[in-house]
């Protein structure tokens, strides 16, 4: 398992990387410059596997083992939300 688990790309052109075991959020701007980001909720052990651009310029990580939902506002804040379902997996 990766460090990273896929991309998003935001309506404002940055690509950010979608955490699986990663402890920092990372992304690469229109001008190639790479930045890190500090993450509400990191696990080592494939945390989230994708992620999708909300038509409101959200960005939601799709949760794996991950137990709380996060998501990127349009903004750049960072945020987690309860999840209704989760399954821890083995």
């Amino acid at each position: 398992m990766g460090i990273y688990a896929g991309a998003v790309l935001s309506s404002n052109g940055d690509v950010h990387f979608v955490p699986s075991a990663a402890a920092v959020g990372q992304k690469i701007n229109t001008r190639g410059t790479v930045r890190t980001y500090s993450l509400v909720y990191t696990n080592t052990s494939g945390a989230y596997q994708g992620g999708v651009l909300a038509p409101n310029g959200d960005i939601h990580f799709i949760p794996y083992t991950a137990t709380v939902g996060q998501k990127i506002n349009s903004s750049g804040v960072v945020s987690t939300y309860s999840l209704l379902y989760t399954l821890t997996s083995t």
